[in-house]
C-alpha cells in the first residue's frame, strides 16, 4: 500500500481575489440628506439665547446629531410644508423672538441621520457639522481592515478544508450536498470539528450539527476506511501542549480522508 499523500494548504495562500466584507446599505451608501431652514443670528453675543430659545420652543428631535449653529448661522427647523416667506411668521407663532434673526433665511441640505462611518462624516460634515463618534469595529469593517493578510490566508485555508470535506463525502456518498463545516478556535488559532451534511438522511443532520456528532469519535468521523487514506497537514490543528493546556478534547491531530 502506498504512503498516504499529505496535501499541503498552506501553499498559495496569495489570491488575487481578496475577501471583502459584506455590509448593510447604511454602511456603504453615503447618508442621506433633508432640506433645512437656516437663518442668519444678528448678533454673535445673543448666540446662546437663541440656541436655548430653539431648544425650547422649537426642538428638532430627528435632527440632534447636527450641531444647531454653524459661521453664525443657526439650524431652524426641517423645510417640508413652508415657503422661505412664511418662516419669521411660523417662528413667532411658536414664540420665538424673530428680532434676534436678520430677514435672510435660506434652505440648506444636512445629514438626515447620523453618519456611521468616518467616510460619511467627511461628507455630510462639509454641508452641515454634525456629531459624529467613530466605532473601531465598524470603521475596519468598512475599510476592509478587521483582518491582517496573514489571517485572511487562514481563513481561506479553512474554506479549503470545508471544500474538500464536501467533495470528499460527496465522492463516497455520503452525502448530496456539497456543504462541508470546519469549526475553528480562534485563539489559539487550532480547527475544533469538521463536518459534512447529511440532510437528505434526516433535517437535522445538516453540516453544523453533524460536526458536533462527528466529533464524538474519530471512527464514526465521515465513515471512511482507513486502508486508503490522505492524509491533510495538521498545521492548523492543535499541537499536544495546546491540547494540555486549554482542556479541550481533540480528535483531529491526525485527519484522514479517503479519494
Amino acid at each position: 500500500m502506498s504512503s498516504p499523500k499529505r496535501i499541503k494548504l498552506a501553499a498559495n495562500r496569495q489570491t488575487s481575489r481578496g475577501m471583502h466584507p459584506v455590509l448593510p446599505d447604511e454602511l456603504t451608501e453615503d447618508s442621506p440628506l433633508v432640506a433645512v431652514f437656516v437663518g442668519k443670528i444678528k448678533d454673535p453675543k445673543t448666540t446662546s439665547k437663541v440656541v436655548l430659545s430653539l431648544n425650547s420652543c422649537l426642538p428638532v428631535a430627528e435632527l440632534t446629531h447636527l450641531k444647531r449653529v454653524r459661521c453664525g448661522e443657526v439650524l431652524l427647523f426641517p423645510a417640508e410644508s413652508f415657503a422661505l416667506d412664511q418662516v419669521h411668521e411660523f417662528l413667532e407663532a411658536k414664540g420665538f423672538d424673530v428680532q434676534l434673526l436678520s430677514k435672510e433665511v435660506r434652505i440648506v441640505s444636512v445629514a438626515r441621520i447620523a453618519p456611521k462611518t468616518k467616510k460619511q462624516h467627511t461628507r455630510v460634515h462639509a454641508f452641515w457639522p454634525c456629531n459624529f463618534h467613530s466605532d473601531k469595529y465598524i470603521e475596519k469593517l468598512s475599510t476592509n481592515t478587521l483582518y491582517t493578510s496573514t489571517e485572511i490566508a487562514q481563513h481561506e485555508n479553512y474554506m479549503k478544508m470545508a471544500i474538500l470535506v464536501a467533495t470528499t463525502a460527496a465522492k463516497l456518498s455520503l452525502s448530496r450536498q456539497l456543504l462541508g463545516v470546519v469549526i475553528v478556535d480562534p485563539k489559539i488559532p487550532s480547527v475544533v470539528a469538521l463536518g459534512f451534511s447529511e440532510a437528505h438522511e434526516n433535517p437535522c443532520r445538516h453540516a453544523p450539527m453533524k460536526k458536533f456528532s462527528t466529533s464524538r469519535s474519530r471512527s464514526t468521523y465521515m465513515k471512511i476506511p482507513t486502508r486508503k487514506m490522505l492524509n491533510i497537514d495538521n498545521s492548523f490543528l492543535q499541537n499536544r501542549r495546546q491540547r494540555e493546556t486549554t482542556g479541550i478534547k481533540k480528535l483531529y491531530n491526525s485527519f484522514f480522508v479517503m479519494f
